[in-house]
């Protein structure tokens, strides 16, 4: 399949944003071949539908942009982050996918792993929120994507 150099620039730039700047190459890469993959299949008629319109590739087929954050936040037991969590993710478009808390002596660990895959704005502004959000409940928070963890 041809593709124009315009078209071309209009695909990196649909994979850009659903990846977000956090995107490591194998995921960009992975994410184009999907594309090019979906673009070489298409009718004709609908092939510039589907570089236009990056949301009606079905969820379920692209599990490679399943993007999650894991939030881990140690404190004084005080109580009342999770509910906090919970109440900010239900204001946004994340998906809370679990939350544990972990008592030992008088510390307690919130672990949190959210789906961040319809987030648009900024990744790294929603980790600056999150963590602040843990710091005024008395927590030290840290939040990486679920990748440097070796988990996708």
């Amino acid at each position: 399949m041809l593709l124009s150099e315009d078209k071309i620039k209009h695909v990196i730039s649909l994979i850009s944003d659903k990846l977000g700047p956090d995107a490591t190459a194998e995921e960009v890469k992975n994410l184009a071949s999907e594309v090019i993959r979906r673009l070489s299949t298409a009718s004709p008629a609908t092939g510039d539908e589907v570089i236009a319109n990056p949301t009606r590739m079905p969820k379920t087929s692209t599990a490679l942009l399943d993007k999650k954050l894991v939030l881990s936040a140690v404190g004084k037991d005080r109580g009342g982050l999770d509910e906090k969590i919970r109440l900010f993710i239900a204001r946004t478009e994340l998906h809370l996918l679990d939350i544990k808390e972990i008592t030992a002596d008088s510390f307690k660990c919130v672990l949190a792993v959210i789906d961040y895959s319809d987030y648009r704005a900024d990744i790294n502004d929603l980790k600056f929120k999150l963590s602040t959000l843990c710091e005024e409940c008395g927590y030290r928070a840290i939040i990486q994507d679920s990748s440097y963890y070796g988990v996708q």
